[in-house]
């Protein structure tokens, strides 16, 4: 299955269509196309999130024991106990929150392939074309820079989480000599990874789109990505805290709900209450999780209407089609946004942009030397009226 993309040689006329919106509404239409697709997009993101997703909670279940056993010893009187554990809970914890650090960056890492899949499932969404959950995996993972993508975002998620990782492991050094440096050392250290991850979260948020529809490799995508984002880099993070903040009520609204509702006809304690909080809001982050994700892919789209004319370049090809492969020929491509380097397609993937024979838009078609062609022949002259005999 080829990707019939808004840059290909047969652009739909959805892509005509698209115009720039702002950051709510960016969202709103996220919404209107998981209703339309809701178990396609569900699947998608579930088949790589939920494993995650119970590896992530079963952690913060085992830190609920734990905390909850040190808590009882010391509500309960056992002073001996409370002392004797508390040492050996406080390594746990550290250990605990490492590893759920750990699980968290690669999550994010996980992600980029659901984010292609989504990536493809949107655009045939928009040519009005059937789509398939393995068929959008299949489309995806044949970009095999993906998997290269994915590594660079563990990395930059890593250096986000670091400063919590840092902190934990603060804890384990407590009680040692040089604890003091140890943790100052660690906080400094990971205030700097904590910014520069954040910055270039914001900047690479579209290189996984950029690079499933553009046939791009790692290294092109992600700058693909920075050039997409520069001079819209508040913006990008506006769209990320306002889908965060949906996720984390999303998340923790219904969570409350349901462990209120569940307290009114079963008495339970507080550690089995957390427990039933934590579970629910694990399925409702996968739940809401599709979203994110058009969100995003959408965001990439809104990106290149309003750079480089995506939908005027869609609607010229309604009027001026580019030709069609021929005998399962690729024609070849080049990139057409003005200010864009030109190159071919990662080695086995066709390139999707602008034919390299179409003119980009707004410049102008090289014309023929005089004389190489006939003048009665160009397709652009004028038509040439006859001459009365005897006039001059």
């Amino acid at each position: 299955m080829i990707i019939n993309n808004p840059m290909s040689h047969n652009l739909s006329k959805s892509f005509s269509r698209l115009k720039p919106r702002d950051i709510p509404g960016l969202v709103d239409q996220a919404f209107r196309l998981y209703r339309r697709n809701f178990l396609l997009y569900l699947a998608i993101a579930a088949v790589v999130d939920v494993p995650i997703q119970i590896a992530i909670r079963a952690l913060e279940i085992a830190v609920i024991g734990t905390q909850s056993g040190l808590i009882n010893a010391a509500l309960g009187g056992d002073l001996s106990g409370f002392q004797a554990g508390r040492s050996q809970t406080f390594v746990s914890l550290a250990l605990f929150n490492l590893a759920n650090y750990t699980l968290s960056a690669l999550r994010f890492a996980a992600l980029t392939l659901p984010l292609g899949a989504m990536t493809v499932a949107v655009i045939n969404t928009l040519e009005d074309k059937p789509i398939s959950f393995g068929s959008a995996y299949k489309e995806a993972l044949s970009r095999r820079s993906i998997f290269g993508m994915a590594i660079v975002l563990f990395l930059v998620a890593a250096s986000i989480f670091m400063p919590s990782a840092l902190s934990s492991l603060g804890t384990l050094a407590v009680g040692s000599s040089g604890a003091t440096a140890v943790v100052c050392l660690g906080l400094t250290l990971g205030i700097a990874l904590l910014i520069y991850g954040i910055r270039y979260f914001v900047i690479y948020q579209v290189a996984v789109p950029a690079l499933v529809t553009e046939g791009l490799s790692t290294r092109e995508a992600t700058r693909r990505s920075s050039r997409l984002v520069k001079g819209s880099w508040w913006r990008s993070a506006g769209l990320l805290i306002l889908v965060s903040i949906i996720s984390l009520v999303v998340s923790a609204g219904p969570a409350a709900l349901v462990t209120a509702l569940v307290g009114v006809f079963i008495r339970f304690d507080a550690t089995l209450s957390q427990v039933v909080a934590t579970a629910v809001s694990g399925v409702t982050t996968v739940l809401f999780l599709p979203v994110e994700l058009l969100a995003i892919t959408l965001y990439y789209f809104d990106l290149r209407v309003r750079k480089e004319g995506l939908d005027i370049e869609a609607a010229l090809n309604e009027i001026y089609p580019y030709p069609q492969q021929q005998d399962g020929q690729v024609p070849a491509y080049q990139y057409g946004a003005a200010g864009t380097p030109t190159g071919g397609a990662v080695a086995g993937q066709p390139s999707l942009w602008a034919p390299a024979q179409a003119p980009v838009l707004g410049q102008q078609a090289e014309r023929p030397a005089q004389g190489d062609v006939d003048v009665a022949q160009e397709p652009w002259a004028p038509p040439v009226e006859p001459r009365e005999e005897g006039a001059h």
